[in-house]
C-alpha cells in the first residue's frame, strides 16, 4: 500500500533508538511491545514518537524520577502520578506525605513538610496558645495561621477576630484594648507637660488641661507674644508661639543672600534688583543673549537656567548628544553616515558597509548593540530578498487589512483566523513591497484620515491590528486601487 512504513525500517529506527523489538511492527500509532537496552526490561513504545527523537524508555525515566524523590529523602509508595500531582511518599522519619514532583525536582520543596517545621498547628494547641494569650475561642480554629478566627477577649469580654500568627507575633487583637493601652501610653503627667512647655521656650499661664489634645494658655520667652500650643504639637516638634513661627519660615525662605547671588551669576544671570527671595521673581539680564528675565531662585537651582531664549537650545544640544562621537559609532558598527547626525533617537540614513545598500539606523540601537539593516539581519522581514503584499478582508469583522511577508505562512494564519486574502502582489525584494505598503497608508492614514479599526485583542494569534480598516470606509475593491496607483505612481 502506498504510504506504508516498511517493517524492517521502522524495525532498524527502533534498535537504532535502543529498542528491541518483541513482535512485528503493527502500525505508527500502535503501541509496540519491546525491550529496552538499557535496564533489559520490556515495555511498549510508539514507533512515530521514536521516529521523531522524544520517546524514551518509560521505566528508565521513573527509575530517574524515583531516584529524584530518594535524594530528597522520600521514598514513593505508588506508581508516579504526574509531575503537578501529589505523590505519595515516605519521608526518612516516618511520616506520610505528598508532595508534586515538579516542586521536589525544582528544589522549591523540602519534600516533608513535618520535618521542615511547616506542618499544620493541631486544633488543641492552637487553642492553648490563643488561651495563654487572653482569648477564648468560640469557633473551631480554622487551621491557617493567617485566617481570621472568632474569639472572646477575656479582659474586655468583647468578641474580636484574631489571627493565630498574629498571637504569636505578640501582636494585640482587641481594637477597645489596644486604643486604651495607646492613650495610656501616650498620657503625660502635669510636671512633664511642663517641662516639655518649658523645653520649648514658653511658660505655661494656667495648669495642664489633662490631654495633649487641648490648647494651653501660655507666654512665649523669646517675643512675649501670648499663644495656646498644644502638647502633642510640642511634642512633636512643632514651635508654639505663631509669631515667632512666621518670622523664622521667612527667614529659611529668604536664604543667604551672598549665596544667592554667587548662584544666579553661576546661570549666567546679572541681577537687576535686590535679592527678595527663593520663590520671588527676580529682575536679571543674561548675559549670553541680552534677554531681561525675571527667573525664580528656586527654579535656577534646581533647573540649571533661567532663561527662557537660551534653555531650549542648551536642552536641544544636551539631548542631541557630541555628532562626531555618533558618526564614530555608526562607523564602528559598520554603517557610513549620508546625512548630518539627527538625534540618538531618529532615523538617521546611512550605508551598510557590508551589503552597500542605504538603510535608515538609530544610534540608540546601534548603541544598545541592536542590528539596523534590514537586508543582512539572519532574522525577520529580509529587505533584500523576494516579498509579497497581501489584502486581506473579514466579513464577521468588517474590515481590511495591507501587509507584507516574507512567505505565505503569513496569509495561512490570517486564513485560520476567518480573514480572506484579496489579492497578493509579488516582489522582487522586501525593499519594494515595504515601498508600496507605507505609501499605500500614507494615503489612508494621511488623505483618508483612518485610523486603525481593530484593536490587539481582535487580532491575537496574528498581530497587524495597526493596519486593520473599516471596510465599510475602505472597501477592499479600494484597497486594491490604491495598490495599483502607488505602483504606477512609484513605476514599482
Amino acid at each position: 500500500m502506498p504510504g506504508r512504513m516498511d517493517p524492517q525500517g521502522a524495525a532498524d529506527v527502533m534498535q537504532a533508538a535502543g529498542f528491541d523489538p518483541l513482535e512485528p511492527y503493527k502500525s505508527a500509532q500502535a503501541l509496540w511491545r519491546c525491550q529496552c537496552r538499557a535496564c533489559e526490561r520490556e515495555v511498549q513504545v510508539k514507533y512515530v514518537n521514536v521516529k521523531r527523537g522524544y520517546a524514551d524508555c518509560p521505566l528508565c525515566v521513573d527509575d530517574q524520577r524515583v531516584a529524584i524523590m530518594r535524594n530528597a529523602g522520600l521514598e514513593p509508595l505508588e506508581p508516579y502520578p504526574g509531575t503537578n500531582t501529589g505523590w505519595r511518599s515516605r519521608c526518612a522519619a516516618g511520616h506520610v506525605v505528598t508532595p508534586w514532583f515538579a516542586s521536589v525536582r525544582a528544589g522549591r520543596s523540602s519534600g516533608c513538610f513535618y520535618c521542615a517545621g511547616l506542618a499544620p498547628t493541631p486544633p488543641e494547641e492552637a487553642e492553648a496558645e490563643a488561651r495563654a494569650a487572653g482569648y477564648d475561642p468560640l469557633e473551631p480554629y480554622p487551621l491557617l495561621t493567617k485566617a481570621k478566627w472568632r474569639c472572646r477577649h477575656l479582659l474586655c469580654g468583647d468578641e474580636v477576630l484574631v489571627r493565630l500568627e498574629s498571637i504569636r507575633a505578640r501582636k494585640g487583637c482587641c481594637m477597645r484594648c489596644g486604643t486604651a493601652a495607646s492613650a495610656t501610653a501616650r498620657a503625660a503627667s502635669a510636671e512633664g507637660a511642663a517641662e516639655l512647655m518649658r523645653s520649648a521656650g514658653l511658660r505655661p499661664l494656667e495648669p495642664y488641661p489633662g490631654s495633649s489634645h487641648l490648647p494651653w494658655r501660655s507666654e512665649c520667652l523669646t517675643c512675649g507674644a501670648p499663644c495656646s500650643p498644644t502638647r502633642a504639637n510640642l511634642w512633636r516638634g512643632q514651635g508654639g508661639c505663631v509669631d515667632c513661627g512666621v518670622k523664622l519660615n521667612a527667614a529659611l525662605r529668604l536664604g543667604d543672600a551672598d549665596q544667592a547671588f554667587l548662584d544666579i551669576v553661576a546661570a549666567g544671570l546679572l541681577p537687576q534688583a535686590p535679592y527678595a527671595g527663593v520663590n520671588k521673581p527676580w529682575p536679571c539680564r543674561c548675559t549670553e543673549c541680552g534677554s531681561d528675565v525675571q527667573p525664580r531662585l528656586s527654579h535656577v537651582r534646581s533647573r540649571g537656567g533661567g532663561c527662557l531664549q537660551c534653555r531650549p537650545a542648551k536642552v536641544s544640544t544636551s539631548q542631541l548628544g557630541d555628532p562626531q562621537i555618533a558618526a564614530l559609532d555608526v562607523r564602528e558598527a559598520g554603517y557610513e553616515p549620508l546625512e548630518p547626525y539627527p538625534g540618538a533617537a531618529h532615523r538617521w540614513s546611512c550605508r551598510h558597509m557590508i551589503c552597500g545598500n542605504q538603510v535608515a539606523v538609530r544610534l540608540d540601537k546601534i548603541r544598545r548593540g541592536e542590528g539596523c539593516c534590514g537586508h543582512c539581519a539572519p532574522y525577520g522581514f529580509k529587505l533584500s530578498a523576494p516579498a509579497i503584499l497581501y489584502l486581506l478582508h473579514h466579513d464577521t469583522l468588517s474590515a481590511v487589512k495591507i501587509g507584507i511577508t516574507g512567505g505565505t505562512d503569513r496569509t495561512t494564519k490570517f486564513r485560520r483566523n476567518g480573514w480572506t486574502v484579496v489579492e497578493t502582489t509579488d516582489f522582487a525584494t522586501g525593499a519594494a513591497a515595504r515601498t508600496i505598503e507605507q505609501a499605500v497608508l500614507r494615503r489612508i492614514r494621511g488623505e483618508m484620515r483612518l485610523t486603525p479599526f481593530l484593536n490587539p485583542e481582535q487580532v491575537r494569534g496574528t498581530g497587524g491590528w495597526s493596519e486593520t480598516f473599516n471596510s465599510q470606509l475602505l472597501p477592499p475593491a479600494t484597497m486594491r486601487q490604491l495598490v495599483a496607483a502607488a505602483r504606477n505612481e512609484l513605476r514599482i
